[in-house]
């Protein structure tokens, strides 16, 4: 789990709101045993992924006007990105994945299915404030392309994991706080290499002064072939490697962040 006020951490005030940030190395063995522990009384899954920062999080804190105190308003970290992982076989298959079972039938007596992708529906905890409206409307793209300056930025990777030398499964959350309001992407982000691509992706918006917390949920999918035949045409390159593993290209070309739209279509999740 994570103890938001056991370690060093980044901080910035803005708009009667308090931004932190914390970054530490990957959980060690005690961390480990004692979060699979806590996986295992709420179902979850029964493996971590390989780099599982446990310590690392995204905290949005909001000022109580009576009291003058901060109070949680949005927090992002592993644990609970982890916990919504489902013990379950993903649809995916690749050559490891024989090798993942035949590990679990090695320390299981009974092998336990489990989603070897870390997928995970995750889209931020958020607190419960009677100050504010959760909306579903449209984040003003044209806003935050504006010029601006970024008071505050950080990005914090939650877990990761290699799936055995075939691609990444990656959960990330990135902060900017401007004059004007701040702004949260919060992505999950999945290669199987000759396989999928996956991207979902949770965005937060809140324009200062205001009581509407805008929030922007997407998810697509394309084949691996699809995605690197694109790539080939868009840039001309002689080799597309280095831009399949770039999430934030791939996210560029996947998702449909403003009106015009993603560049290449899909499959929405």
């Amino acid at each position: 789990r994570t103890n938001s006020t056991s370690y060093p951490e980044r901080s910035f005030e803005k708009g009667g709101f308090r931004f932190r940030s914390s970054k530490r190395p990957i959980s060690n063995r005690t961390e480990l045993a004692s979060t699979l522990e806590d996986l295992k009384e709420c179902g979850g899954v029964h493996i971590l992924p390989e780099m599982y920062f446990g310590n690392n999080g995204l905290f949005i804190d909001i000022r109580n006007g009576e009291s003058g105190s901060y109070e949680s308003f949005i927090d992002f970290t592993a644990w609970e990105a982890v916990k919504r992982v489902k013990a379950e076989n993903p649809s995916y298959k690749v050559s490891a994945a024989d090798e993942w079972t035949a590990r679990d039938v090695e320390e299981l007596d009974t092998p336990k299915p489990f989603d070897w992708t870390f997928t995970t529906d995750f889209q931020g905890k958020l607190h419960q404030s009677r100050s504010f409206n959760k909306s579903h409307e449209k984040i003003p793209f044209q806003d935050l392309r504006k010029q601006e300056t970024i008071l505050f930025y950080d990005e914090v990777v939650l877990y990761e994991d290699e799936l055995a030398d075939n691609g990444v499964a990656r959960v990330s959350a990135k902060i900017r706080v401007m004059n004007s309001g701040f702004f949260v992407l919060l992505r999950y982000f999945l290669r199987i290499d000759l396989v999928v691509f996956v991207l979902k992706e949770t965005r937060l918006y809140h324009r200062f002064l205001t009581k509407k917390l805008l929030v922007q949920v997407t998810g697509t999918r394309i084949g691996y072939e699809e995605l690197q035949s694109f790539a080939i045409a868009r840039t001309n390159a002689t080799d597309v490697a280095p831009y399949l593993s770039d999430e934030n290209w791939i996210g560029g070309m996947l998702i449909a962040s403003d009106e015009k739209g993603p560049r290449v279509p899909g499959a929405k999740l």
